[in-house]
């Protein structure tokens, strides 16, 4: 399902929903393309992926982005999964940041790397010291996801 923009923005009640659906369930992470030049800015994905489609396609009627079906092998089954990226993630995680719990960290890092990717120019190389702060951001969110 392609990306469709909401014809108007969730609710408060929706975002706290959303914020315990990816605190949960959900992914928050970046990275560099392989097919970019690393001094492009990381791309910010968040993701959840779910057995029942509902959630995924609410999350997608809320928010945007994309709900796709993943087969799995049996014993497993079938996921569908919404993903975002970019600004369209960021919106997400500004939008559920106040509810979130056990994901605020990683949404203040991911929220600290896109202002520091919005504010840059893509025509432009970066600076390395730029490059080096998105590198330990990206890092940082990884090592987040541990904790």
């Amino acid at each position: 399902m392609p990306y469709r923009i909401p014809k108007e923005p969730p609710t408060d009640v929706e975002c706290a929903y959303a914020a315990g659906i990816i605190d949960g369930e959900g992914c928050i992470y970046a990275r560099f393309r392989r097919d970019v030049p690393a001094s492009h800015a990381p791309v910010l994905t968040v993701r959840v992926a779910m057995i029942d489609p509902l959630v995924p396609a609410r999350l997608k009627s809320w928010f945007g982005g994309s709900v796709i079906l993943l087969r799995k092998e049996r014993p497993c089954r079938d996921q569908y999964l919404w993903q975002i990226a970019s600004f369209q993630a960021e919106q997400v995680l500004i939008a559920i940041k106040p509810w979130a719990i056990t994901k605020s960290k990683q949404i203040a890092i991911a929220l600290e790397l896109r202002s520091m990717t919005r504010s840059s120019s893509h025509y432009k190389p970066v600076t390395e010291s730029d490059q080096n702060l998105r590198i330990k951001l990206v890092n940082d969110l990884k090592q987040a996801k541990r904790a």
